[in-house]
């Protein structure tokens, strides 16, 4: 298979971006989400 740019981009890995935002509850802390009640469920900011 040949190797793409894509896969070797500089940024999160997978495993950091999960710690971060693995969760409705560390979006919504975050603030990229609004919370379930507002809007629904995955509602963006």
């Amino acid at each position: 298979m040949a190797m793409s740019r894509i896969q070797f981009q500089a940024g999160l890995s997978l495993p950091r971006f999960i710690e971060l935002y693995g969760t409705e509850e560390k979006c919504v802390a975050l603030g990229l989400l609004r919370s379930s009640s507002s809007l629904g469920s995955g509602a963006l900011a």
